[in-house]
């Protein structure tokens, strides 16, 4: 019985034989058999030496040549499949990241993403990538319940932001991106894929959560960052729904998200090409950063909330593994035990713990356009703000000069870039000339 085949996207055309053909053949062949069966004196076959027995191997009609080896990872379904060839030649590792893993399996890829931290239901779940045009992969044993998605993808829909886009704009993959859940901020750091959006070719953010403009635009990809639910809501509609946040990676792991992106397009040697030089520039100034003679800052890493209470990240989210790799102590993350940092922290704990931190990194909210670049519109917007000295010293920062592209370009790919900011203000002697990319100086 023939295997089942990773169905490809395109119909096939079938051919019907045409009857006039079929007659002309017909004639052929009764003139072929009648000439055969006339009363013409066969020919006298000329004298002839014996001939040698010949080995069955030599008598063998000729074998057709072994199909060329596979040199890069097919990016259309593939029409002739030859068992027992390698697929896809060009492969990623997770070398820095912790929430993923890959497996090559000939023809189909199988992934295994760790439950998101901090969001409610988290599990781990398993995705089978099979490349279309192959016969489909045995799904038991732990491949069971696993979900399978046909690669390589060509269109793609993102619920969770742009971090994925600043992955397909660099993987030169932008033409698959046909919309965003929510919006999609800082696009003119990405100019192909804001110039889909503003083509009309992807479709922009949408008050609701309503699934109808994600179906009607029919992604191959559905990517989910912080819920489970809305994940299965999509499955459940017929989407390859998939659920992946970098954030709680380590940085470079964070970066590594180009990789993961890459797994569902068959984009792996692009992905290694343009990660290598972010990896090695990182690797040099934390190096760097070690071997410094200076002594390392205190870091406040938070803001004041609507609610009057001090919001910051838990210690093993993106924003202070990069500060501890910059060379800064991220205070309440040391001196905070007792509670979780993903919820709120009283404010008076935080003036007590922090007041007289050497530096502080205010992460409000769109802060490049509620603070400006002042002290002074820091403390029109929350007056409370003075309760910090680093402030008053020119030793306050803000991280949205661009807006919220720190989070994707920055914390999702040039982590590089984004680590060379914050050394510049904890061991400004390393990097006496580096100008910000990232962060704003609130200056008096």
């Amino acid at each position: 019985m023939p295997q089942a085949q990773v169905a490809p996207r395109r119909k096939k055309v079938f051919v019907r034989p045409r009857l006039p053909l079929l007659i002309g053949l017909g004639l052929l062949l009764g003139l072929l058999i009648a000439c055969s069966d006339d009363d013409s004196p066969e020919a006298t076959p000329e004298p002839t030496e014996r001939a040698e027995p010949t080995s069955t191997a030599a008598a063998a009609t000729p074998t057709a040549a072994p199909p060329a080896p596979i040199t890069s990872n097919p990016q259309e379904c593939v029409t002739d499949f030859q068992d027992g060839t390698d697929y896809f030649p060009d492969k990623v590792e997770a070398i820095h990241a912790e929430g993923w893993s890959v497996r090559y399996e000939g023809h189909y890829k199988v992934l295994t993403v760790e439950p998101v931290p901090n969001v409610q239901n988290a599990r781990q779940d398993t995705y089978v990538l099979a490349q279309c045009g192959a016969p489909a992969p045995d799904l038991s044993g732990d491949l069971a319940d696993a979900h399978v998605i046909p690669i390589p993808a060509q269109s793609f829909w993102t619920a969770s932001g742009s971090g994925w886009f600043v992955a397909l704009e660099t993987l030169g993959l932008s033409d698959a991106v046909l919309g965003a859940n929510v919006r999609a901020a800082g696009l003119e750091y990405l100019p192909n894929i804001n110039r889909r959006f503003e083509d009309g070719l992807a479709i922009p953010a949408r008050a609701s959560n309503s699934f109808e403009p994600i179906l009607e635009a029919e992604p191959e990809l559905f990517h989910v960052a912080f819920s489970y639910e809305l994940t299965d809501q999509a499955r459940d509609l017929g989407l390859n729904g998939v659920t992946y946040n970098s954030f709680w990676e380590p940085p470079l792991g964070s970066a590594e998200e180009i990789k993961f992106v890459s797994l569902f397009f068959n984009a792996e040697a692009r992905a290694n090409e343009v990660l290598e030089p972010v990896i090695a520039n990182y690797e040099a100034l934390r190096q760097q950063v070690a071997d410094a003679e200076s002594e390392d800052p205190t870091v406040l890493f938070g803001s004041i909330n609507n609610s009057g209470l001090w919001a910051t990240q838990p210690a093993n989210r993106i924003d202070i593994r990069l500060i501890e790799d910059a060379g800064g102590i991220p205070i309440l993350q040391r001196e905070v035990t007792d509670v979780p940092l993903n919820s709120p922290l009283p404010l008076e704990r935080v003036v007590d713990l922090g007041a007289d931190a050497d530096i502080w990194i205010d992460n409000t909210y769109f802060a490049d356009s509620r603070l400006g670049d002042t002290v002074a519109g820091s403390l029109a917007y929350q007056p409370l703000n003075s309760s910090f000295e680093a402030l008053a010293e020119g030793q306050a920062i803000h991280q949205f000069a661009r807006g919220t592209d720190i989070f994707a370009t920055g914390q999702s790919f040039r982590v590089d870039i984004l680590l060379r900011d914050l050394v510049s203000v904890f061991h400004p002697e390393l990097l006496p000339e580096h100008e910000f990319v990232w962060h704003t100086r609130l200056e008096p």
